[in-house]
């Protein structure tokens, strides 16, 4: 039994127990939600070095690793494929600078409000151990455990793909 949560290019949860899932914060994809996941820290980030809310020395960094105009910004979030995954593609940049307190504040932000809008809503949380699969899981978590304490939940683990954990599982029961 427990919460399971995915943070990668997306964000989902759901409620497992006696073998099965027992609800499910609706999953609103990367445009109403997303809470927690790299569209949404790269969402931020983006929206950010438009408004020019971002530090000059950070926004200096990011306009020299990627030479981004508004122009090339809004063309590859309203035109071209896959908007989401290019918008993931800015967690990156924050993990690397995750010392600078901008980003770290990002990443907090990020999973406070995936906090917020999922795992709080699930009846008992604090009671339930939380498990989470994906790569921003992964990448943050150093920052997911800061947040997941602040909320009052154990975090139990914290994996990048949950195939090896669905082969081990799956040779222990001998199948």
């Amino acid at each position: 039994d427990g919460i399971c949560a995915i943070l990668g290019t997306g964000s989902n949860s759901c409620l497992y127990k006696g073998g099965e899932i027992v609800a499910a914060i609706p999953a609103l994809g990367f445009i109403l939600g997303d809470e927690g996941s790299g569209t949404y820290i790269g969402k931020t980030v983006v929206r950010d070095y438009l408004y020019n809310r971002m530090p000059e020395e950070i926004r200096a960094n990011f306009y020299k690793r990627y030479s981004l105009d508004a122009g090339t910004i809004l063309e590859n979030v309203y035109q071209k494929e896959n908007p989401n995954r290019w918008l993931a593609s800015f967690s990156f940049f924050i993990s690397e600078n995750i010392n600078e307190e901008y980003c770290r504040n990002i990443v907090l932000k990020s999973f406070k409000d995936f906090f917020e809008v999922h795992l709080i809503q699930y009846p008992d949380y604090q009671n339930l151990p939380l498990g989470v699969v994906g790569s921003i899981g992964i990448i943050f978590k150093e920052q997911l455990e800061i947040v997941s304490k602040e909320y009052g939940f154990s975090l139990k683990k914290v994996i990048k793909s949950p195939i090896d954990e669905l082969v081990k599982y799956h040779m222990q029961r001998g199948e």
